[in-house]
């Protein structure tokens, strides 16, 4: 397992050229009266993040319950393509039912739509075999949470020049007492701390405070440094999907392991593969 110093050493490597990538931000379409136009537009909105994932010969999205749960082709959402283009997702949306309660959700997308984000420079799906399971992580295991926060997206109601910047953190995984506090286990959830100041995987930048808002369906990776024939090389693995926040006693976000909604898909499209702790 990489140092601290040994991430900060190579945060633009994995910026660059790993982990944002397979990062996604939704946008849902709504209507704002616009007094100086004295007339309705459509203003698309931040609704949220995903992460691409190629499992099985299948593409899929995976997310959190809460942010999938009112798609529908009534209600539907989009990814950004081009400067200003919005895409509508189309697909297969799929819940993890589980007696805990489990906040996490997939889509398999359509083949077109699989189409469209291949031809997108900035995105590409990662694939099962970069997903790690039941690890057990120390006290102050430092972890990267990418997604979009609602309050660096925004939309020009003149122009309508969409503005939306991914944020990574470079966070603390909490300690025992964390998970006592909020009645959570370590052998479903991963607890970040988002106390204070923390520092974002592009040029090791210190931001005053992680807003939590929009980032809900983004990724938890694990991140690690190892030579290889005398070359430093980062080895990266998503543990978690991003759920829920509190700012009460403590400031921490909240992830669902991986497995559960690995193990999800598994069992909704009749793999045989099952693995973890959640295979039983």
């Amino acid at each position: 397992m990489t140092s601290s110093k040994n991430i900060f050493k190579h945060t633009n490597l994995i910026s660059q050229n790993h982990i944002q990538y397979h990062t996604i931000q939704f946008w849902e379409s709504t209507l704002e009266y616009d007094w100086k136009s004295k007339e309705e537009l459509i203003i698309p909105k931040p609704y949220g993040t995903g992460v691409l994932l190629k499992h099985m010969g299948k593409h899929f999205i995976l997310s959190a319950k809460h942010v999938l749960e009112d798609i529908s082709n009534e209600n539907p959402i989009y990814f950004r393509y081009g400067a200003n283009e919005l895409q509508s997702i189309r697909g297969e949306v799929g819940m993890i039912e589980d007696e805990k309660n489990l906040d996490i959700g997939f889509i398999e997308l359509a083949d077109d739509i699989v189409n469209v984000i291949n031809g997108i420079q900035n995105l590409k799906f990662f694939t099962s075999e970069d997903v790690a399971y039941g690890f057990e992580l120390d006290k102050d295991q430092t972890l990267i949470a990418c997604g979009f926060m609602e309050s660096k997206s925004r939309v020009d109601k003149n122009s309508f020049d969409i503005t939306a910047v991914q944020s990574c953190q470079i966070l603390s995984h909490v300690r025992d007492k964390v998970y006592k506090f909020y009645k959570y286990t370590k052998q479903t959830r991963i607890g970040l701390s988002i106390h204070g100041k923390q520092t974002t995987i592009d040029g090791e930048k210190k931001i005053k405070k992680v807003e939590p808002n929009g980032m809900s369906g983004g990724g938890v990776w694990m991140v690690w440094s190892e030579k290889f024939l005398e070359e430093m090389v980062i080895r990266y693995h998503l543990i978690g999907i991003l759920t829920e926040f509190n700012n009460d006693k403590y400031n921490v976000m909240w992830a669902t392991r991986i497995e559960y909604l690995m193990n999800g898909i598994n069992k909704s499209y009749g793999f045989d593969t099952l693995i973890g702790s959640t295979k039983t």
